[in-house]
C-alpha cells in the first residue's frame, strides 16, 4: 500500500506516520527512510527529537538524501519516507545532488517527473511505502524566486504522488482527514 501524509508544520503528521506504520505488521522490516540533512543546532535538534519519537518502534534508519532510486530497500519492508519536502529541497539546492551537477542538462519538470517516478517504483518494490510530506502553501505571502520554485516544485510532486497513492491523509492538529482511501484506511485500523 502507498501512503501519503501531508500537514502543516507541527500538525503532528510525523506522529501520526510512524504510528499507522506500526500497524502494519505484515512486514519483515520497518525503515524509516530519513531525507534530513542536519544543518545547523535546529536541525541537530529536530533529528535528535524524531529519533526520540520512533524508539523503540522497531525502525531502522537508513539515510537518503537525494537521488532516492538509488537506495536499497528490501522488498517486503515498510518504509517510511520522511520527508518529500527534505528530499525536494536537497535535491534543488544542495550542490552535491545529481540535480545540481549539470543543471544545464536538467529542468525543473525532469526534477519533479524524477521524484515522482522514483517514490512509485519504491512502491513497488516494497510491502508499504508512507511518503510524509508538507503543506507550505498557508504560511506568508512574500518569497524570494527560489522559494517560489521550490513550493511549486514540491506542489506539482505531491500532485503527482498524491494521484498514485492508495491512501492521502490530511493531519490537522492531530486528527486525520482522509482524502482518499477510506476503505484502505479501515483495513489498516480495524
Amino acid at each position: 500500500m502507498f501512503v501519503l501524509i501531508t500537514g502543516g508544520s507541527g500538525s503532528g503528521k510525523s506522529a501520526f506516520a510512524e504510528s499507522l506504520m506500526t500497524m502494519m505488521k505484515d512486514s519483515e522490516k520497518k525503515i524509516y527512510l530519513a531525507n534530513m540533512i542536519p544543518y545547523g543546532k535546529e536541525g541537530k535538534e529536530k533529528i535528535a527529537r524524531h529519533r526520540f519519537m520512533r524508539k523503540n518502534k522497531g525502525f531502522e534508519t537508513v539515510e537518503c538524501f537525494y537521488d532516492l532510486e538509488t537506495v536499497f530497500i528490501p522488498h517486503r519492508s515498510s518504509v517510511l519516507l520522511e520527508c518529500m519536502s527534505n528530499l525536494v529541497a536537497n535535491e534543488m539546492f544542495d550542490p552535491s545532488s545529481s540535480f545540481n551537477q549539470f543543471p544545464h542538462d536538467h529542468t525543473m519538470e525532469m526534477l519533479q517527473d524524477r521524484m515522482i517516478q522514483g517514490v512509485i517504483q519504491m512502491s513497488k518494490k516494497v510491502r508499504h511505502l508512507c511518503v510524509v510530506t508538507n503543506e507550505v502553501f498557508h504560511d506568508g505571502d512574500s518569497y524570494a524566486k527560489e522559494t517560489l520554485e521550490y513550493m511549486k516544485a514540491l506542489g506539482n510532486i505531491n500532485q503527482g504522488l498524491a494521484k498514485e497513492a492508495d491512501l492521502v491523509i490530511e493531519v490537522v492538529y492531530g486528527i486525520p482527514i482522509i482524502l482518499r482511501g477510506e476503505k484502505e484506511y479501515e483495513s489498516l485500523i480495524s
